[in-house]
C-alpha cells in the first residue's frame, strides 16, 4: 500500500536521511537490483534473512555518512555532518569545507583531511578532496557536483575513474 507515488514522495524524497524497505511476496527483476544511491529497498518476505544480508552493506554505508567532523574556528568547535560536505579545497594555509550549509574555513593542511577517505572522499587533485556521494557527472578531465565543476589532475585520471566505478558498483 506504500507504493503509491505520493506516499513515496512524502516518506523518501522530502527526507534525505530516510530509508524505506518494502516487504513483498515476489520481486520484479527491477526490484531485485539495488540501484546506485537507492534509499528504497524491496525484500522478498519469504527469504528475509538472505535479503537483509543483501542490503546491509548499502544500509551500513548510508549510516556511516551520518558521522560528524568537528570543525574548529577561533577556539570554537562546530559539528559538520560529513555527508553534508560536498568537497574540501586547499586554499593557501586553509582548508575550505564546501557544504550544503555554506563554506567553512579552517587553518589546517590537506594531509589532515586523509581521515575523510574512509567516508567515500576521493582525491581528484592536489587541491580537491571530493565526497563521491555528491558526484553527479564525470568527464575525463572534470568532476561535476551539481553545478560545481572541479578539475581532475592528469596524474590521477585513471585512479579517479576506477574509484568512482567501484563506488557506484558497491552502491
Amino acid at each position: 500500500k506504500f507504493e503509491i507515488p505520493r506516499i513515496t514522495q512524502s516518506f523518501v524524497l522530502n527526507n534525505p536521511q530516510r530509508i524505506v524497505i518494502y516487504m513483498k511476496e515476489e520481486l520484479t527483476e527491477c526490484e531485485k537490483i539495488i540501484l546506485p544511491f537507492a534509499r528504497i529497498f524491496y525484500l522478498n518476505k519469504h527469504h528475509i534473512k538472505e535479503e537483509i544480508v543483501r542490503i546491509m552493506p548499502h544500509v551500513e554505508r548510508m549510516l556511516s555518512n551520518q558521522e560528524e567532523y568537528m570543525f574548529a574556528y577561533n577556539n570554537v568547535e562546530i559539528p559538520l555532518r560529513i555527508a553534508d560536505i560536498l568537497y574540501i579545497e586547499k586554499e593557501d594555509k586553509f582548508l575550505v569545507y564546501h557544504t550544503k550549509r555554506g563554506e567553512f574555513r579552517e587553518r589546517k593542511s590537506m594531509v589532515a583531511s586523509h581521515d575523510f577517505a574512509k567516508n567515500n572522499f576521493l582525491w581528484i587533485h592536489a587541491s580537491y578532496l571530493v565526497n563521491m556521494q555528491h558526484i553527479t557527472q564525470m568527464t575525463p578531465d572534470t568532476v561535476y557536483l551539481q553545478k560545481i565543476k572541479l578539475p581532475i589532475a592528469r596524474a590521477r585520471k585513471n585512479e579517479v575513474s576506477e574509484q568512482i566505478r567501484k563506488y557506484v558498483r558497491l552502491r
